[in-house]
């Protein structure tokens, strides 16, 4: 009789392209950056990125997540700085075998129920094949950005204005009451003493995609205000289209920066801004594997 497959989450399909991906980058990539490139490895089409959990997350990025935590949990890949995950010196052969994404995972699903926080309150975790639960590092994220959408569209171009303040641009202001064909606000980043220009930016408080249809409204309202050397910059609590971004760096045309809901979440991280930081600890078994020897 045949041996029977292992079965297991959708997320395992993840651990192969999510370590080929980064070995590719150089060892490592950004989050937000990698990310699409997994889904573009894996012809996944925009149309399946954008199917959203309740949470607004997309479906496919969470699972990445998840595949990405239990690598993290193997020793795989670290996080050491935030927002970038990068591949460790233990990374094996690749690509791993059908045998060996089931043997990570289930390695992990035991770390996961020595620790009391699972075993009391996440019961669901050990199975987790209800994907739809967010990783736990990244709770916080979700909750802030749940947080964000909820606040008035001109609450957030103020706040908007606020951490474009915080990340060093001069002279900000909100436009909203002249409403200004889609701008939201103007600022300028002084380079040095001889450098700067000016920043038109745009606050989208979504929730889910933008895509390359609302890059050409923005730029169609720069369209002859913009001067050599300025910028455009739209700000989202939501994520860019593959074709959005495609759209935001098209040659011909001016650029314009993208500020996806990670990376705005990534800036009140590293200012902390609106966030209080804790000092988290995980159990690192393998030291402890030496002791457990008679």
């Amino acid at each position: 009789m045949a041996k029977q497959k292992h079965k297991g989450p959708e997320f395992l399909r993840f651990f192969n392209p999510l370590l080929e991906t980064l070995h590719e980058l150089g060892g490592a990539g950004r989050a937000s950056d990698v990310r699409p490139l997994i889904a573009e490895k894996l012809k996944i089409s925009e149309k399946e990125v954008s199917i959203l959990l309740k949470s607004g997350v997309s479906r496919v990025y969470n699972q990445i997540d998840w595949a990405r935590n239990y690598l993290k949990s193997i020793g795989y890949i670290s996080s050491e700085k935030h927002g970038i995950w990068t591949l460790t010196d233990k990374i094996p052969k690749l690509p791993l075998t059908d045998d060996a994404v089931y043997e990570i995972f289930s390695t992990v699903q035991k770390k996961f129920r020595q620790t009391d926080d699972v075993k009391d309150s996440t019961a669901d975790l050990l199975d987790i094949i209800n994907e739809d639960i967010i990783p736990p590092e990244k709770q916080h994220q979700v909750t802030l950005l749940e947080y964000l959408q909820t606040i008035s569209p001109y609450g957030f171009e103020r706040l908007c204005k606020r951490l474009l303040i915080e990340e060093g641009f001069q002279n900000v202001t909100v436009t909203k009451k002249s409403r200004d064909g889609g701008i939201d606000g103007v600022a300028m980043l002084k380079l040095n003493r001889f450098v700067n220009f000016k920043v038109f930016f745009q606050c989208k408080r979504y929730k889910g995609s933008v895509g390359s249809e609302d890059i050409q409204r923005f730029k169609g309202a720069l369209d002859g205000k913009i001067k050599a050397g300025d910028k455009g910059l739209i700000i989202t609590t939501g994520y860019y289209t593959s074709s959005a971004e495609q759209e935001a760096y098209k040659e011909g045309g001016f650029p314009v920066e993208l500020i996806d809901g990670e990376k705005l979440i990534e800036m009140f991280e590293n200012l902390q801004l609106g966030l209080i930081p804790k000092t988290v600890y995980e159990i690192d078994y393998e030291f402890f594997k030496e002791f457990e020897k008679d």
